[in-house]
């Protein structure tokens, strides 16, 4: 399992630099952590790899977070993320429930399988980016209009292209 670990590092760390994607590896934590901003410059999207002995867990994060102490729109936002997380195919949006902070996660399986070539993790965080310019709108649009309805709100949703990573990393 610590040469599937290692591998899976070094794999990230390529795939990383092969882009030019700044980034930090926090060695104690098995952590890659790194930004990459929303289309538009609205916002930088934070980036978490943490690599496990077999697999690792892809987690972004946006300067989105609800307000728990308001429940009317809490309770819209935890409908509004069930609603989103049945039409996606990969990873899942959620809710801190202390805090209030939207995130996207989702994990890749290398037990058994070849270490993930540079394409393969680049296409990960592509899935993520992606996720982020088609859903970002509905929860900002919730933010803004407190009163709307959750599926008007879901309306909103952006309709990008699958997500690719040629063309999102300009290759």
């Amino acid at each position: 399992m610590a040469e599937i670990h290692d591998a899976l590092i070094q794999s990230i760390e390529d795939g990383l630099k092969s882009v030019d994607i700044p980034h930090e590896f926090i060695e104690e934590d098995d952590v890659f952590r790194f930004e990459i901003p929303l289309e538009g410059d609205f916002f930088q999207v934070q980036y978490l790899i943490g690599v496990r002995k077999a697999d690792y867990i892809v987690r972004t994060s946006a300067p989105l977070r609800g307000d728990v102490d308001d429940d009317e729109l809490f309770l819209k936002l935890a409908t509004l993320t069930a609603k989103i997380n049945r039409m996606i195919p990969r990873g899942n949006f959620d809710i801190d429930t202390d805090d209030g902070e939207i995130s996207f996660r989702h994990c890749v399986e290398s037990t058994g399988l070849e270490t993930p070539s540079k394409e393969f993790i680049l296409s990960a965080i592509a899935i993520h980016q992606t996720m982020w310019n088609r859903f970002a709108p509905c929860f900002i649009n919730l933010f803004l209009n407190k009163s709307a309805d959750v599926d008007d709100v879901l309306r909103s949703q952006k309709r990008v292209p699958e997500p690719d990573y040629e063309t999102f990393f300009n290759l």
